[in-house]
């Protein structure tokens, strides 16, 4: 039978030809069959996947953009809450403990919470850091420029943290208002993307079982990637072209990302998020949707393999049994590509010589696997190698031909690995030439590693460290030699900035004008700048690192000052907090100084001394300048009081001299007018001392005029020679240049007298009294040490005399009023303080130098004037006569003596009278006298209304009308900078019946 089939089924015979045809059609029928189901099969699943992907990637983008929303919605609220609450912006400590009880924006912002000033500079932050952070500058960050410019909670870019842990962050701010609308602080929530309230839960999820989630932010920088080394990267255009198709059309859906030289491609699930503009992009690999198809094409190939089997059965076992094992072999080995595992196998029982071809064929299956799965892992681990490193590999032969450079090498050089392949010598090309004799001292392996600088592409110069090791073959022959290189640029630029601000430091302390010192726990010098060094008389050059004081007391001449302060030292130590004194010595110009001490003690955690920072501020000028402020103020304060004084007594002194001259006119008997007489010497001594008064509180009434100082001491020297005595020889001694001043010749007469008295009295037997002029000038640096004294150009008046001179106490007060060192009975202690108060009143500065028992030298320095020089003839008192007028006169003083004495002397005059008691009772009086009223006699300063007010009030009206003003004072509303306005009479009170009446009388006459 089976020999008989054998025979019918030989090449060329019907039955072989039969048979071959139908299993031709069999063979046809089911591949049909099976294309048709795997086509059918490849679309459907294909579909679902597709489905399925982008459900996923849906939910996943609302529940971020839900979180989102939800975070910044959490803190917009307690930023309005916040910006009910004033009190908290207020103080820094309250702002800090009310940022570190909210928890709740703890729990969801767990990258710190801050508050800035609307100038961008933290203001506060929670958990707290450090008190350097306050004032931060930060207004360069993108979330503080985009919260001002749109008024508005914003979310930012992410960015790395300067924290710790690196971690890409995001900031979520939202604005606080003040009740104008203006920003008046920033709340801000830092988010760590990789914390638990971050991208966390899905960093690790996978898209089957290989593929993986990358999230983009619209800038091109990937927020989450499966490879942890890619995250915060950039994206450059060109390098994948699913992602720039995304990012440039902001497309959503599912796109196809070709495949590379290793890999079938991915199919891309994009979703766009809404509340930040991220875009989430799923990657499925394509090998895994095939695999999964391939599982249902199987079963369909199965099914189509087992319906074929069947059929070749039925053909073979009708045609011939033989021919089955043989079709069986034939249909393993068509399907093998579709099968992995034991299922490439081909098992036969039979144990003929298809046995023994289906044994060989197990055999080299086996092998083959063995031989792929080393290769394999031999390949993932070199592309782990690869892919995870940082650094540039390169392989070359001993022949220096370039074998093998990692991919990365784009990144670090700008090169890819093609360009080095085709172009070996870029490898050295790219080496600054200044450096290429490190590299070529340290090929093949030769030495430790090696630093030196490459160029990139584009021009950046980049600093590398090299290794390079030989490869030995079984014998340990080199065959070959590897490197590597490091990019270190940033950790040498960081050297480089920090020798630098090391430098700037230097130079920084050394300009400041304090001295500022750093010691260690044990009183050694770490630190000192150039004002310190010459503070002490040491060396500028010195090498004073680790030397303590007595060290240094051997090298300067202030060696009791440096040994005094190590006694100081402990004092500041044992304060522990920062101390602060004044500490007094003489430096090493020998000239004694105050300084201002700080001193900070800073101590191990342990308690141990650690640092000692040092600021001395040479305050000595400062100290001056205070006790001669605090002088001047006294003296002001007396003056507003004397010119009190003498402004009421100048009014019980008008009432005197009025009545006393009144009684005189009318008395007869000779004996009585003499009792007149000598109340009226008391009343004009009184209003010498009154004017004495005024003269020091610097309201006397001055005439101002341009004069030449020179001729002023010329014009007054006989009346010096008569106010000095015989033993007493007066030298003069005047500038050649014209010394112009614009000053009051009767008050710098009075100075030049007061000190020849002065010098009298001090020269008890004799002596010689020198006056000298000269021209002076003031600098900014000196008039900083007095008030009220202005740079420039000076008439300096020098008056010195041989006398028994004074000492330190008696020169602090010589220009205090009713000062007098003289007996009792023998001096008003008035002279000097007059003098004082005339110098001050010409804007001029007086100086006193004096020493025990050598003498005392006066300088006075009066300001120079540009204008005219001018002189004034001197006033003939007229005789005093009746005087008699007519006319309404309408008198206006607050004081009741006044009034009544100036009424009795007009009406005496022949003058009609009306009254008033203040300024706004003189306008009221006038508008129902206007008519009759030819005269206004006014009181300067008055209540309700002063004089001048009261004056052009009714000279508004009646344009014509005439006025004399009277004061107590001089330097009240009628003087402008010295001079009277014009257009107005002024009499200065006391005044005599005689000058009023002649002052009346001058006024009613003129045109």
């Amino acid at each position: 039978m089976k020999c008989s089939l054998c025979r019918g089924l030989r090449p060329g015979s019907i039955r072989f030809k039969l048979v071959l045809g139908m299993l031709i059609f069999w063979l046809a029928f089911v591949l049909l069959s099976a294309v048709m189901g795997f086509y059918m099969v490849k679309r459907s699943q294909e579909e679902l996947i597709t489905q399925k992907q982008a459900e996923t990637v849906s939910v996943l983008a609302d529940e971020l953009d839900m979180r989102l929303a939800m975070m910044h919605g959490l803190l917009i609220a307690e930023a309005k809450e916040l910006q009910e609450e004033p009190s908290v912006l207020a103080d820094v400590e309250r702002a800090q403990k009310w940022l570190d009880d909210h928890q709740d924006l703890h729990s969801v912002f767990d990258n710190h919470l801050f508050i800035f000033t609307p100038e961008g500079r933290l203001f506060v932050e929670s958990p707290f850091i450090s008190l350097d952070r306050r004032g931060l500058d930060l207004s360069f960050r993108e979330y503080i420029q985009k919260t001002l410019e749109l008024k508005a909670p914003y979310l930012s870019n992410p960015y790395i943290t300067s924290q710790a842990h690196q971690s890409p962050v995001v900031m979520f701010t939202a604005p606080v208002f003040d009740e104008n609308g203006g920003i008046k602080a920033i709340l801000g929530g830092s988010l760590n993307l990789f914390g638990q309230n971050g991208l966390t839960h899905i960093r690790d999820m996978k898209i089957g079982r290989n593929g993986f989630l990358v999230i983009l932010s619209s800038d091109r920088r990937i927020l989450l990637h499966s490879n942890p080394a890619r995250i915060f990267t950039i994206v450059e255009p060109g390098t994948l072209p699913t992602a720039d198709k995304v990012l440039n059309s902001h497309l959503e859906g599912t796109l196809y990302e070709p495949a590379g030289h290793d890999k079938k491609g991915y199919m891309v699930t994009v979703k766009w998020l809404k509340y930040k503009d991220w875009v989430i992009l799923a990657h499925h690999p394509m090998e895994e949707i095939e695999e999964s198809i391939a599982k249902y094409q199987q079963f369909i190939l199965l099914r189509a393999v087992a319906v074929l089997l069947l059929g070749i059965v039925v053909i073979l076992w009708l045609v011939n049994r033989f021919l089955a094992p043989l079709e069986a072999f034939a249909a393993h080995i068509r399907g093998l590509m579709a099968k992995i595992g034991k299922d490439r196998y081909f098992h036969y029982t039979g144990r003929d010589e298809i046995s023994e071809v289906s044994s060989a064929f197990n055999s080299l299956i086996k092998e083959l696997d063995g031989r792929y799965e080393e290769l394999r892992k031999n390949q993932e681990i070199f592309k782990t190698l690869t892919i995870f490193s940082t650094d540039v590999i390169f392989w070359r032969d001993m022949a220096d031909n370039l074998i093998y450079i990692s991919p990365n090498c784009l990144g670090l050089t700008g090169y890819t690995d093609q360009e080095f392949h085709t172009y070996p010598e870029l490898l050295i090309r790219i080496i600054l030439p200044e450096d290429l004799h490190l590299w070529l001292g340290h090929i093949h392996g030769k030495g430790d590693a090696v630093v030196f600088r490459i160029r990139h592409k584009k021009g950046q110069i980049l600093w590398i460290r090299h290794e390079c090791n030989a490869i030995l073959n079984e014998q340990g022959e080199p065959i070959g030699y590897r490197g590597n290189f490091i990019n270190i640029t940033s950790q040498k630029m960081a050297e480089l900035e920090l020798e630098e601000q090391k430098e700037l430091l230097r130079h920084l302390i050394d300009a400041l004008p304090v001295a500022v010192c750093l010691k260690d726990g044990e009183d050694r010098w770490l630190v000192a700048n150039q004002q310190t060094l010459r503070l002490f008389g040491l060396p500028e050059d010195l090498d004073y690192f680790q030397m303590n004081e007595a060290e240094l007391a051997a090298l300067s001449a202030q060696r009791e000052v440096l040994l005094q302060l190590k006694a100081i030292n402990e004092e500041a130590w044992q304060h522990k907090g920062l101390w602060r004194g004044y500490e007094e010595f003489a430096t090493a110009d020998g000239v004694k100084h105050i300084f201002d001490v700080f001193k900070l003690p800073v101590f191990n955690e342990d308690g141990s001394r650690r640092y000692l920072i040092v600021v001395a501020v040479d305050v000595t000028d400062l100290k001056h300048t205070e006790e001669r402020l605090r002088q001047a103020q006294k003296m002001e304060a007396v003056g507003q009081l004397a010119g009190g004084i003498a402004h009421d007594f100048n009014n019980v002194l008008m009432a005197m001299q009025g009545y006393a001259e009144l009684l005189k006119m009318r008395l007869t008997d000779p004996f009585l007018v003499k009792f007149v007489d000598n109340i009226l010497k008391g009343a004009d001594r009184a209003a010498q001392l009154v004017r004495h008064l005024l003269a020091f509180s610097r309201r006397q009434q001055l005439k101002l005029e341009h004069l030449n100082l020179n001729e002023v001491i010329t014009g007054v020297e006989p009346l010096l020679k008569k106010t000095i005595r015989d033993d007493i020889a007066l030298q003069i001694h005047l500038a050649s240049d014209r010394l112009p001043i614009y000053a009051d010749r009767l008050q710098i007469e009075q100075i030049l007298i007061n000190l020849a008295a002065n010098a009298r009295d001090a020269m008890p037997n004799g002596g010689s009294l020198h006056i000298e002029t000269g021209l002076a000038q003031l600098d900014e640096a000196y008039c900083q040490n007095y008030v009220d004294v202005t740079p420039g150009n000076y008439a300096m008046l020098s008056v010195s005399d041989t006398g028994c001179g004074m000492d330190e106490d008696v020169k602090n007060h010589i220009f205090d009023p009713f000062f007098t060192t003289k007996e009792f009975g023998k001096g008003t202690g008035l002279g000097l303080s007059i003098v004082h108060g005339i110098v001050v009143q010409h804007k001029g500065l007086i100086n006193v130098y004096s020493e025990k028992g050598i003498g005392t030298t006066f300088k006075i320095y009066l300001p120079l004037t540009q204008e005219a020089e001018t002189t004034q003839a001197g006033h003939t008192p007229q005789e005093t006569r009746a005087i008699k007028g007519s006319g309404v006169i309408l008198i206006a003083d607050d004081e009741e003596m006044v009034r009544e004495i100036a009424t009795s002397v007009l009406k005496e005059a022949g003058y009609e009278v009306l009254v008033a008691r203040d300024g706004e009772e003189a306008v009221h009086v006038f508008e129902a006298n206007a008519q009759r009223i030819d005269l206004l006699l006014l009181d300067v300063l008055m209540p309700r209304k002063n004089g001048r007010d009261a004056y052009e009030e009714i000279k508004a009206r009646h344009p014509h009308i005439k006025a004399v003003f009277l004061s107590g004072y001089s330097q009240d509303l009628l003087m402008n900078q010295g001079k009277l306005l014009n257009g107005y009479d002024f009499l200065s009170k006391p005044i005599s019946p005689t000058e009023l009446l002649q002052k009346i009388q001058a006024v009613l006459t003129k045109p």
